[in-house]
């Protein structure tokens, strides 16, 4: 059967380094920490209603020569017009009201997030104990057996 003290692991864990690979690892709080980054882009959107609009537009027509002299002047041959506008938001109710919800949304996940976290440290510290005593258990029984 052989002594459990005297088998070599490949690799020996601490309680930290465990605990530290189980949240660098976890898939579920990976997909947590998107969805807080993606909730920072929908803050980042929610702040764009306050950035101003500017927009631009220009026309532009060209009448045959002959036809601009017989009107007179009343047809220009080359015409062209442009405009620019700003506009820009000082207040809006439902914008503020967006961007608190945004936050509000960010910070539950926030603590979603460390709720998961804590979660996943405990399972980890539960099973490095669990194996530890397992290990104990073991040899225990190897010196109960040599006794007999």
């Amino acid at each position: 059967m052989g002594n459990p003290k005297e088998i070599i692991a490949d690799k020996t864990y601490t309680l930290v380094s465990v605990m530290q690979e189980s949240i660098a690892e976890n898939l579920g709080l990976q997909i947590i920490e998107q969805d807080i980054n993606l909730t920072n882009k929908d803050i980042q959107f929610a702040k764009s209603d306050y950035l101003p609009n500017v927009t631009a537009g220009a026309t532009g027509s060209y009448v045959d020569p002959e036809l601009a002299e017989v009107s007179n002047g009343q047809s220009p041959e080359i015409t062209t017009s442009g405009n620019i506008t700003l506009q820009q938001t000082i207040f809006s109710e439902a914008a503020n009201a967006n961007i608190s919800i945004q936050k509000s949304l960010r910070d539950a996940q926030i603590e979603n997030y460390n709720s998961e976290a804590l979660n996943t440290v405990f399972n980890t510290a539960t099973a490095y104990f669990t194996a530890l005593i397992l290990k104990a258990n073991l040899s225990i029984q190897n010196q109960n057996l040599e006794l007999t």
